[in-house]
């Protein structure tokens, strides 16, 4: 039997970064949901901080959450510094920080 088509690692990253874009792009034009209201809206700890490591050491971002997770405290922090209150372009982030971390663990996985 004859394949007419070749999969190579190009076209199967092409194929998971496309089918990741059609199934979460769609988050681009969403507003803030469920959490995000309690992490972001609301959140004078977030609003107030002078600095990342200043929001750091006040500890009240995650004191009701019950998880510490510097790095992202630090997303946060810049996203909040730089555009504000913008859901689109936090889920942008969200899903090219998805795309890369796909790629990675795709070619590790056929590296393997």
């Amino acid at each position: 039997m004859t394949s007419y088509f070749k999969i190579t690692k190009n076209s199967s990253v092409i194929l998971l970064l496309l089918y990741l874009w059609a199934l979460y792009g769609q988050a681009l034009f969403f507003g803030f949901t469920w959490d995000d209201h309690s992490l972001f809206l609301e959140n004078k700890t977030l609003q107030e901080a002078s600095s990342w490591t200043t929001f750091l050491k006040k500890g009240e971002f995650y004191q009701n959450l019950g998880f510490f997770r510097p790095l992202h405290a630090l997303f946060f922090y810049l996203d909040y510094t730089f555009h504000g209150l913008n859901p689109f372009i936090m889920h942008l982030e969200n899903l090219i920080l998805a795309s890369i971390f796909t790629v990675i663990l795709f070619l590790w996985h056929t590296h393997l």
